[in-house]
């Protein structure tokens, strides 16, 4: 089908449709995420945020060495079982991954807080229990999201996301001051929320995914279920090898820079991040969302290579445009950078607002990078994408530790700049290889 075609075709219409869902879901879940901002820095002084945005990396890492390996297995094979009616059997075997998985986080967690109370840290035994329960409901949030995002039913998807840190900021709001300022209270304030929306969740997926019987098979259960947990467990490993990689590179700034300085600086630097880098990552997320389902239903088993090319010549379209509009937003961001953070952050942390275009530009380099990421996904080789993830993380803890001890927050600030350049290099020889092989 030619792109003139395409534009004509019903399809765009449902593309449309599902992009304006996932935006909405998107627009209120960054909405939310602002007001987070703005309520929990006029609650928590810096020295408390900093202390929640290092206990969140320990929900982080559940969701770099497991929640994530098995949501994208999910995500990626939904379409496949179906298309062999075998989806039963499939969701089956997510479930049993996700549990061994969890046990394992749990084990790594208990570990953890033995040793850490016996070191004397009762505080951080308090957070690794609350971590814990928090990742598993963020696990079954995730994976139930991506389940209904391969469904294509943009709607479930965009009332959770965006509920969900409404929810957040609700009940943390109500959790700090009816109680006490600190940064677990927020967590578990965290952890209940998620709760709530995967109670919601389990209704909507026996609701519109569990029930329908043209998706069952008639082969023996147990072999189909072994065969998909073995498929997923396959795809997925690399995502957990580059999962303790990328760990480092996504949260290791905010320990390396406690470790150099204090957690009042992790607070201020947390707050950058927030407002700075993570905006770019949610809109990865959306692209990838949008992208995702309609990806790797075109490419199926690559048996089609010429609809292969297609749907990647477009893909790269899309990746040059975000590109762009990285380089207009950090243009942006230099001349507004002390109005943004007097309209959405306390006073209390203003002193870093004139870094704000450079973590703007980093964070949007990123998504470049991840959105790039998703050529490689398609095929079922995700081995391909160990080299960058691991090398590209092991470059940033290195970058982050010479920044953080030398020059501190801004030094962490560069340090993230360079690496995104580094990390899109890399994704972007990766993907024009990819896409060379299929011509």
């Amino acid at each position: 089908m030619s792109l003139k075609e395409f534009i004509k075709s019903s399809k765009l219409k449902k593309i449309g449709s599902e992009v304006f869902w996932i935006t909405l879901g998107q627009f209120v879940f960054v909405a939310g995420s602002v007001v987070s901002v703005k309520v929990l820095t006029n609650l928590l002084t810096p020295g408390e945020y900093g202390t929640l945005a290092l206990a969140l990396t320990v929900v982080g890492l559940g969701g770099q060495i497991y929640i994530g390996p098995v949501s994208q297995g999910a995500l990626r094979y939904y379409s496949v079982s179906v298309e062999k009616r075998d989806f039963n059997n499939f969701f089956t075997s997510v479930v049993k991954l996700f549990g061994r998985r969890t046990v394992f986080f749990a084990v790594i967690l208990g570990s953890a807080g033995f040793t850490l109370l016996g070191l004397g840290y009762y505080r951080w035994v308090y957070i690794c229990f609350l971590a814990l329960i928090f990742s598993i409901f963020q696990g079954i949030h995730k994976i139930s999201g991506n389940m209904q995002n391969a469904a294509r039913n943009r709607i479930i998807v965009a009332w959770h996301d965006g509920s969900l840190q409404w929810l957040k900021v609700g009940i943390a709001y109500l959790f700090v001051v009816f109680f006490l300022a600190k940064a677990e209270i927020v967590l578990c304030a965290f952890a209940l929320s998620t709760i709530f929306i995967v109670i919601s969740q389990i209704y909507f997926l026996k609701r519109d995914i569990l029930t329908p019987r043209s998706y069952s098979s008639s082969v023996s259960q147990s072999s189909k279920v072994n065969y998909w947990i073995k498929s997923i467990s396959i795809y997925s490993w690399p995502f957990i090898i580059w999962g303790v990689f990328t760990w480092g590179q996504t949260y290791g700034d905010k320990w390396l820079l406690d470790a150099t300085m204090s957690s009042y600086s992790v607070g201020l630097y947390a707050v950058l991040y927030k407002i700075g880098f993570q905006p770019a990552i949610l809109l990865s997320r959306l692209s990838n969302r949008i992208l995702a389902p309609i990806i790797f239903a075109r490419v199926g088993d690559f048996s089609d290579r010429k609809k292969v090319q297609n749907t990647f010549r477009y893909h790269l379209m899309v990746v040059g445009l975000i590109l762009v509009v990285t380089i207009i937003a950090s243009g942006v961001t230099y001349f507004l950078s002390g109005f943004i953070f007097d309209l959405v952050v306390s006073p209390k942390y203003r002193s870093v607002h004139s870094y704000l275009w450079l973590m703007v530009l980093a964070g949007g380099i990123y998504a470049t990078a991840e959105i790039g990421v998703l050529n490689l996904m398609a095929s079922f080789d995700t081995r391909k994408l160990l080299f960058p993830k691991i090398t590209g993380s092991v470059f940033a803890v290195a970058a982050y530790y010479i920044g953080a001890y030398f020059y501190g927050i801004y030094g962490l600030v560069l340090a993230n700049l360079i690496y995104t350049l580094v990390y899109l290099s890399i994704i972007s020889a990766l993907v024009y290889y990819n896409y060379e092989s299929t011509t």
